[in-house]
């Protein structure tokens, strides 16, 4: 099968020619050649070789690409924004992106400049990939009181960091989501809550499921005498 895109009358723009096509950021897009990834712009022009060997996408003019088993972070010239290679290297928010060395997780600046050693754990790759700064918080896992399964996964609590890798708010949470608004979406007990950024709850966790407040309202499900699979919509108070 072949991938190309569609304008917004659904007509064909770039011909259906790519192994695997992503979508667009800031006029770019990664596409699959192959078994090797690069990018095109909006006319279906590969600006930048496929060469790389997983996916990504441009962010303040930067995207983190994986090649040779290491991350390299590239501006939209496809050079290479920091001479040195990382493992794990996510994209930057906020100014930080997060790196691993033996397993353990830090963050980096724009520059390379190491900001928070590599100390933290994850337990799994999806939490690792909950790990990344918004409104000057990122959440933690806490592997102390952990037990690791044969794999070496966990399941540890979460809680958050601020850009010195200070714990501010403990872990306590089975989840904890990036913060929006001053609002997080957490969970306890099997349920979903929203806290504020001293890790005061504004509404308990009594949801099956939780979304993010826009314009003052977020969509949750389960509640009071609400079915789990019921949705509906309540203010923030």
């Amino acid at each position: 099968m072949k991938y190309g895109y569609i304008d917004k009358t659904g007509a064909l723009v770039i011909p259906q020619k790519f192994d695997g096509a992503y979508d667009f950021f800031e006029d770019l897009a990664c596409v699959k050649v192959g078994e090797k990834y690069g990018f095109i712009d909006r006319t279906g022009k590969l600006v930048i070789d496929a060469v790389y060997d997983a996916p990504g996408y441009f962010k303040n003019g930067m995207a983190v690409v994986e090649q040779n088993n290491v991350s390299v972070v590239i501006d939209k010239n496809n050079k290479r924004v920091l001479d040195k290679p990382y493992q794990g290297l996510s994209q930057f928010f906020e100014g930080l992106a997060k790196f691993e060395v033996q397993d353990k997780i830090g963050f980096i600046d724009i520059k390379g400049n190491i900001k928070i050693k590599p100390t933290f754990e994850a337990g799994t790759n999806q939490s690792a990939a909950m790990m990344f700064f918004s409104e000057g918080l990122s959440p933690y896992e806490d592997a102390s009181a952990a037990p690791r399964n044969k794999d070496g996964t966990f399941h540890g609590k979460f809680g958050y960091i601020n850009t010195e890798g200070k714990v501010v708010i403990p872990a306590q949470y089975n989840f904890a989501g990036p913060f929006k608004n001053g609002i997080a979406i957490v969970s306890q007990g099997g349920n979903y809550g929203y806290i504020n950024r001293s890790g005061n709850y504004l509404i308990q966790p009594i949801f099956a499921n939780a979304g993010y407040f826009i314009d003052g309202v977020a969509r949750v499900s389960g509640g009071g005498s609400f079915g789990d699979y019921k949705f509906r919509f309540i203010k923030a108070e």
